[in-house]
């Protein structure tokens, strides 16, 4: 009971709850048009609902990482303990997010690299840009699909080269470094 009341203002403080809820209805929503196709205004091809999922899932994962009070979240007892720990949720929360809008696709490899690279720029982002990485996950998303929709699949044909072992590999190496730096920290004397 003790641990539970110890954790519950660090829960509260990232927006974990919240984040669960919606990397739950957005697996659901990828479950569901896991094989629909979509128009886009600003590109002239169809893009598989899968990379919209993707984006939506990075963006909702990397949220917890950065709290919402940036001036009480470090005085929390468990908050530099919970900091190696946080970017393993952050995977989970992608995983949960994107894993049921791949489900029995056969053509969801290329996507799932797609995936893998945003989870890793997003957990760089947050290192560098603290509470401005959904913008950079976004932007980045968006930037590679319609990068990806010139003729030749640049984009496509660049994720497809590296192996998926390699995608893993990226992955533990940006967890650690998030796990290690964390989001930046507000200095104090910028307030002045």
């Amino acid at each position: 009971m003790d641990l539970r009341l110890g954790l519950r203002p660090a829960l509260k403080a990232h927006r974990w709850d919240t984040c669960l809820v919606v990397a739950l209805a957005t697996g659901l929503v990828g479950f569901l048009s896991r094989a629909t196709f979509v128009q886009l205004p600003f590109l002239q091809e169809t893009v598989p609902v899968r990379l919209l999922v993707a984006v939506v899932a990075v963006v909702v994962a990397v949220t917890p990482l950065y709290p919402v009070f940036t001036e009480l979240t470090p005085s929390l007892v468990r908050e530099r303990t919970l900091q190696w720990v946080r970017p393993l949720g952050t995977v989970g929360l992608a995983s949960l997010a994107y894993a049921p809008s791949a489900v029995g696709v056969s053509a969801a490899g290329t996507d799932t690299s797609f995936f893998l690279a945003l989870l890793c720029a997003g957990l760089l982002a947050i290192v560098v840009t603290g509470h401005l990485a959904w913008a950079v996950v976004l932007a980045l998303g968006f930037t590679m699909m319609l990068v990806d929709s010139a003729p030749g699949a640049p984009v496509a044909t660049a994720l497809d080269r590296v192996a998926f072992g390699l995608w893993g590999c990226a992955v533990l190496i940006t967890l650690l470094v998030a796990g290690v730096r964390g989001a930046p920290r507000r200095s104090r004397t910028s307030d002045a």
